[in-house]
């Protein structure tokens, strides 16, 4: 799922340019893959994200039959997924990884990892740093990705924040942890490094706002104070765009 989650997006930018919905980039097969020209055109409309591949990552497709496996899929059939990673068969990232990232540094947009592995975004991440590139996002991190603490602390070294999908922490069909693993999980990151993200709508989940009263009400739970809470829910992403 595209993480700042476009409904978070939308209504932090909504609140901060007056209702203009900003364009936005996920690279799957319908743009091209990963394609710089792609970025390059979302840039000079006033993009503000480019997410790697998602559903189409190789990474998210090695993994169709246990942690994929249950993904939202079209009702339609649809032509199968070439698996699409950033690195070459060298283990060095491709070309169009490195366009991309020059792109993204000069528009000044934020990255986000979408579905590569933990493997490919700790080379990702670093080469975007030395590149220029000054905001970035790991999205769900425990979820497909593969991050351990350690990868968690090591990427916020770098300057990336994580993005965890707060339909893993309510009830609903996405559930998978409580709220002691929610706490952890910021305490690892830090708050200011830390974003509470949606992926909420979807058959049989809660409506993104519900779970946001859901969520709060955990953290408040957890004896988060309200200056904090904010910036999970709203001010750290809102920054970022």
């Amino acid at each position: 799922m595209p993480g700042i989650n476009e409904k978070t997006a939308i209504c932090a930018e909504l609140r901060i340019n007056g209702g203009r919905i900003p364009p936005r980039e996920h690279f799957q097969h319908e743009v091209g893959g990963i394609n710089p020209h792609a970025v390059d055109h979302t840039v000079r409309m006033g993009g503000k994200i480019v997410w790697m591949p998602t559903l189409a990552a190789k990474n998210h497709i090695d993994k169709s039959s246990t942690e994929t496996k249950n993904f939202p899929k079209s009702e339609k059939p649809m032509l199968k997924a070439r698996p699409l990673t950033v690195l070459d068969d060298n283990g060095k990232l491709t070309q169009d990884t490195i366009d991309v990232l020059d792109v993204i540094a000069e528009g000044d947009i934020i990255l986000a990892g979408g579905h590569l592995s933990i493997h490919e975004m700790r080379p990702m991440f670093a080469e975007a740093k030395r590149r220029g590139v000054k905001k970035m996002i790991v999205n769900h991190p425990t979820y497909v990705i593969g991050c351990s603490d350690e990868d968690i602390r090591d990427l916020v070294g770098l300057g990336v924040k994580m993005e965890h999908s707060i339909c893993m922490f309510v009830e609903g069909r996405a559930h998978k942890y409580g709220p002691d693993k929610l706490a952890h999980l910021i305490e690892v990151a830090g708050v200011d490094n830390t974003l509470l993200c949606s992926d909420l709508g979807l058959q049989g989940s809660p409506r993104p706002v519900d779970g946001y009263r859901s969520i709060v009400g955990t953290l408040l739970d957890l004896q988060f104070g309200e200056k904090d809470i904010r910036k999970l829910v709203g001010k750290n992403a809102a920054q970022l765009l």
